[in-house]
């Protein structure tokens, strides 16, 4: 079990292991989040890691009117998984204190700047309408651990600027969309509280990029009117070692289509950025590998209940809702198929493997 909301939390949970009797766990609703290893607690939302090695039962007496989400992963049969008790850490020593400490230091604009890697660049780029510009280029394998836009944040209010990455010399875009999408949580707000994105000198994204036989990055002007001033940064490790892993791709579906977004291959759905109105797209139907996921998750449901909210992993904002599944990745063998009320654009994130 990885995350738990619970909304107007009332009365007590217990929580059984194994088909045990007696509850490892009993404590009111809504303190949880003191009572179990927590990774992150934001609002109603928790995120943790509590393992269990056949079955986990969750028992609320009192909580009526109380709604209770929650989600796990489950992992292959190889990895030797053990019951959680309260004598238990279930993290491991250190992981608890980095992970606080990226999230804390996000929320400052602050990232590893002075690190040993490759840092391409390119800054005050003028783009003609319908143009693009080649910004980084590398050859060979590698990985790119975060890119950095540098401009006017008036391109992130629009869907004028694109960013394309084209990688292991493939003419298709792997990832292919607005900046404004792919920056979505910085794209009307500055820093807080999360995993992925800051903001110091330039917008920074930090979901990694390997590439096995090299990787281009352009900037694509969409709008009318030229494009000025504007550029990216990269950090990149060369390193053979990367190229037997996952490749970021992102779906991007106009919102004029209103068809399901779908992916073939092997991989995992890490992402969904979708445009919003009044609510958010509701998950009609998940399919895995052709099987139909009875109870799908609300992907982009809001579980603080305001128009804007930014947390870890989620948030709305600026007419966009997002989600990252950093710690349940949807994974898939053959296919994957979302089928949702979408209102607008939405970008899917994906790694497969090559």
């Amino acid at each position: 079990m990885v995350r738990v909301t619970a909304l107007k939390p009332k009365g007590n949970v217990a929580l059984y292991f194994d088909d045990e009797q007696q509850p490892r766990l009993q404590c009111p609703l809504a303190a949880l989040g003191q009572n179990l290893p927590r990774i992150a607690q934001q609002g109603p939302v928790l995120l943790t890691y509590i393992g269990y090695k056949r079955r986990l039962r969750i028992v609320a007496t009192g909580a009526a009117g109380s709604t209770i989400r929650v989600q796990y992963v489950t992992l292959p049969k190889a990895e030797s998984v053990t019951s959680w008790s309260k004598a238990d850490n279930a993290i491991p020593r250190g992981v608890l204190a980095a992970l606080d400490y990226r999230r804390h230091q996000h929320s400052h604009g602050t990232f590893r700047q002075n690190d040993p890697y490759e840092r391409p660049t390119k800054q005050g780029l003028s783009i003609a309408a319908g143009k693009s510009a080649r910004v980084i280029a590398r050859d060979g394998a590698g990985l790119v651990h975060y890119v950095q836009f540098h401009g006017d944040k008036k391109h992130l209010a629009s869907n004028d600027l694109w960013i394309e990455v084209r990688v292991d010399g493939q003419s298709d875009p792997a990832v292919a969309a607005p900046l404004r999408y792919y920056f979505a949580p910085l794209s009307s707000g500055g820093n807080f509280n999360n995993y992925l994105f800051t903001e110091r000198g330039g917008q920074v994204c930090r979901l990694a990029m390997p590439f096995g036989r090299g990787i281009q990055i352009d900037l694509v002007n969409r709008g009318k009117q030229t494009i000025q001033g504007v550029g990216l940064t990269a950090s990149i490790q060369p390193g053979k070692q990367f190229a037997k892993l996952m490749r970021l791709r992102g779906v991007f579906v106009d919102g004029g289509e209103k068809e399901s977004i779908r992916q073939t291959g092997s991989g995992r759905l890490i992402g969904l950025v979708a445009e919003v109105g009044k609510k958010p797209p509701a998950l009609k139907s998940l399919r895995v590998d052709g099987q139909l996921i009875a109870s799908p998750d609300q992907l982009l449901g809001n579980p603080i209940g305001t128009p804007n909210f930014r947390n870890m992993l989620s948030g709305q904002q600026g007419g966009l809702a997002w989600r990252y599944l950093l710690l349940a990745p949807v994974g898939f063998k053959r296919s994957i198929e979302l089928s949702a009320e979408f209102s607008g654009n939405r970008l899917a994130l994906f790694y497969l493997r090559p």
